[in-house]
């Protein structure tokens, strides 16, 4: 059966605890992971171009940028790329929003580790999901509302983190 194994994918989540848990996971099932806490960091990884990533997972709310505004900015660089969103506050309006933006996937949290294994597989053409998942401790998540101090934050200037073309 085909798997997600050595797929490049960024998850970006501006909660830590929800970084491990998808990033546990993913792994488990043999993907390539490179997490990013906030849209601004994630652009930048993109932006340097020293990967090519096969899939971007978005939490929909996140400070100084959404999922929404995150599909529209990554499918004007690359139009190609898959991004799925993940959300504890979805709505019908705001999945067909995102979908209609080009999400491959809208999922709500919490979710087990065999619906995301499962969702990944899709949004990348590689099969059903195998029957060996990781669950996704979420019991145990820690939900930050703030980055960690030790990073300053500012919200994210389109000249700063504007992701090029080339």
């Amino acid at each position: 059966m085909k798997n997600i194994e050595g797929k490049f994918i960024m998850l970006i989540d501006d909660d830590p605890g929800m970084l491990r848990a998808l990033s546990k996971v993913l792994r488990g099932e043999g993907a390539l992971v490179k997490c990013a806490d906030w849209a601004g960091d994630g652009f930048e990884i993109l932006g340097k171009r020293e990967q090519q990533y096969d899939l971007v997972i978005t939490d929909l709310r996140m400070p100084f940028m959404n999922g929404l505004s995150v599909i529209q900015a990554i499918h004007e660089v690359f139009p190609a790329l898959p991004v799925m969103v993940l959300t504890a506050f979805g709505d019908a309006k705001v999945r067909e929003a995102c979908l209609r933006e080009g999400a491959v996937a809208f999922l709500e949290k919490p979710l087990n580790s065999h619906e995301l294994v499962a969702a990944v597989r899709e949004a990348l053409g590689v099969g059903i999901p195998a029957t060996t998942s990781t669950p996704v401790p979420t019991e145990n998540l820690v939900r930050e509302k703030h980055p960690p101090a030790t990073r300053p934050r500012t919200a994210p200037s389109s000249k700063k983190f504007k992701l090029n073309k080339d």
